[in-house]
């Protein structure tokens, strides 16, 4: 199975064509997968957690302040 990314412009007769042939592929169950991938800021995010890089409060209050300070 090849994996490809593609950046579809929606908003144009060619692009909502494709789309509609992924849902299709997709909802057909047709060999077509849809697999999510995070993005670059999400991947470092969670990166933060495993290495418990976290600001930890009792409250929203704490948290402000926490962050502001």
């Amino acid at each position: 199975m090849a994996t490809i990314t593609l950046n579809i412009n929606e908003r144009s007769k060619f692009g909502k064509a494709i789309l509609e042939l992924i849902k299709i592929g997709i909802s057909e169950n047709k060999g077509v997968e849809l697999v999510k991938i995070p993005n670059d800021e999400t991947i470092k995010a969670i990166e933060e957690i495993n290495l418990g890089k976290l600001i930890k409060a009792e409250n929203a209050t704490e948290l402000i302040k926490k962050l502001n300070s």
